[in-house]
């Protein structure tokens, strides 16, 4: 089976499992995501991969904070890979990121800090030039506050530097 086959079966996987068996077969995704060339790296997140995707966070079958786990994972070997792809930034699943990201903003009370950093990284590394100006800004400034963090802990250093990966994308969303 191709690493591109294994990752579309994991993905159709995830609607009929745990939360637990989900975060696992991202985990699995991400991983063969590193894996693959740039041939079959391109053939994954196309328009229809992200209409599926949308579907299962519509029909709340997979959170928002597993879809940000793989789309963010998307976004770091998209860059490392140095692939340009347009297809999330027309796509509805772009408009929902932004969506839920507003929506954990504005919230009064019990904010989810890691989920609105995770949305943040999301927007930025996806969306492309696709981001209301205001968004931007706050994406920018929960950001800046990750990547000042200053510990030796490896967990902390991941976050530092996917913050800085997301904010070094932001050349290409400013005209």
């Amino acid at each position: 089976m191709s690493l591109r086959e294994e990752f579309f079966k994991l993905f159709f996987e995830m609607d009929i499992c745990s939360a637990d068996k989900k975060r696992k077969k991202i985990e699995e995704m991400n991983e063969i995501l590193v894996k693959m060339d740039d041939e079959e790296f391109d053939t994954v997140f196309t328009r229809d991969m992200f209409s599926s995707i949308l579907g299962l966070l519509e029909k709340k079958k997979v959170s928002p904070d597993d879809i940000a786990v793989l789309l963010k994972h998307y976004g770091f070997c998209r860059e490392l890979k140095s692939k340009f792809k347009l297809a999330l930034q027309r796509s509805q699943l772009s408009k929902r990121f932004e969506l839920l990201y507003v929506e954990e903003e504005n919230k009064k009370q019990g904010k989810n800090e890691k989920l609105l950093i995770d949305l943040c990284e999301c927007c930025l590394l996806l969306t492309e030039g696709c981001l209301a100006k205001e968004t931007l800004a706050e994406c920018v400034a929960h950001l800046l506050k990750v990547a000042l963090k200053k510990d030796e802990n490896e967990e902390i250093q991941k976050e530092v530097e996917m913050a800085l990966l997301a904010l070094s994308s932001i050349s290409r969303l400013v005209v």
